[in-house]
């Protein structure tokens, strides 16, 4: 069924290939891949990517980094079989010796080409929250792989289903990318070209605008401290199903909001914020929490999913309880209130995301597993 254990015995370059739908630029999961792609070990592992979709920024900026970069063919759902084929001949042609999936599309189809292509090693990592479709399929192919990988231990408890292996359930958390935050613009500057003041405070939030980030929990605090507060001005930063809403809402409530989307330059963005909150009603990790913490902010949110194994309640961040836009509003007042508080919460949160949730940290956690798996076929 496998490749003979004796070619692991070679001393090569462990060929790895990451299966995603597509890699666009507003991705979690897609954005990841570039970070690991950076600092990953090359001279002992060889990252190849394929999008089951399309690609996109993320796909040109691996190709940038000098990675092969695979985009299957266009080709009519009715004619889906010839993706599966286009990416058996990959596998093969490749040698592939590890397949990594992430999310639903490519876990699915990812798995099943690696069992024809009889690749030694098949892991995914769950990016995403429960959904009966994800269910489903987990229970049916989840026992193909040789590891499955979640971005927080909340989100193991949430899917690891009765059939729980310590061994086979692993949890690597998330990381961002150290370098993008090198930012030599001047912090007044940036916020002019956006409009805001050195006496404005600006309140951001950096996420897919759709109903599982609870914008309108911010929206409904921010409405009530702007009369104590006019200085109060929002950053939505993000695109989604809920963008036409959500503005109108900006406007009823008389907020004065700037949304941006599309973006590529989210530490020049963090960098222009006061106070970064994320309010979610559901959150397996929270990535963009970990960014804001490194931009020094002072970080505001609702203590759901993997964020309280982000934030320490008072001494990085302050955690409120999710749907409570009177808690939002009060946790506001005490940092723009007290200043040094806020400062204090941003020099001790930047500390953390450093050492915790470092691109380095995150590939050196991939390496080890990586390794491992070889190793065990090799036995």
């Amino acid at each position: 069924m496998f490749k003979n254990k004796n070619e692991f015995s070679i001393k090569r370059k462990i060929n790895v290939l990451h299966v995603i739908e597509r890699l666009p630029l507003d991705g979690g999961a897609e954005n990841l891949l570039l970070v690991l792609a950076k600092n990953i070990d090359r001279s002992k592992f060889n990252l190849i990517f394929c999008c089951f979709i399309d690609g996109g920024y993320v796909a040109e900026r691996l190709v940038d980094e000098g990675f092969k970069v695979v985009c299957l063919g266009n080709h009519r759902k009715r004619y889906f079989y010839k993706k599966i084929i286009e990416l058996v001949r990959l596998m093969k042609a490749d040698k592939i010796d590890i397949v990594h999936t992430h999310l639903i599309l490519a876990n699915m189809w990812g798995a099943v080409g690696a069992y024809m292509s009889k690749v030694p090693v098949i892991c995914k990592t769950e990016h995403g929250i429960m959904t009966d479709l994800r269910t489903n399929c987990n229970r049916i192919l989840d026992k193909f792989y040789s590891r499955i990988i979640y971005v927080s231990k909340s989100q193991r408890e949430i899917f690891k289903g009765e059939t729980y292996d310590p061994l086979k359930h692993v949890v690597i958390y998330n990381a961002f990318n150290e370098d993008h935050f090198a930012i030599n613009k001047p912090r007044e500057n940036i916020r002019s070209l956006y409009g805001f003041s050195n006496d404005d405070i600006v309140v951001g939030i950096v996420g897919r605008l759709v109903l599982q980030k609870g914008h309108d929990y911010l929206f409904i605090a921010c409405k009530e401290i702007k009369n104590i507060y006019r200085g109060i001005k929002m950053l939505i930063v993000g695109s989604g199903s809920e963008e036409i809403r959500l503005k109108e809402l900006a406007r009823v409530f008389g907020l004065d909001a700037l949304f941006l989307s599309g973006r590529n330059d989210i530490p020049e963005l963090m960098r222009s914020m006061d106070i970064y909150v994320q309010p979610s009603l559901e959150e397996p990790f929270g990535i963009a929490i970990v960014e804001a913490m490194y931009s020094g902010l002072p970080v505001i949110a609702t203590g759901v999913g993997g964020i309280p194994e982000i934030i320490k309640d008072g001494e990085t961040g302050i955690l409120v309880p999710p749907q409570d836009s009177k808690a939002l509003a009060n946790a506001l007042l005490s940092l723009i209130e007290n200043p040094g508080l806020a400062r204090t919460m941003g020099e001790r949160g930047r500390e953390v995301a450093a050492s915790r949730f470092s691109g380095r940290r995150y590939a050196m956690d991939m390496e080890r597993l990586y390794s491992s798996l070889v190793e065990g076929r090799r036995r």
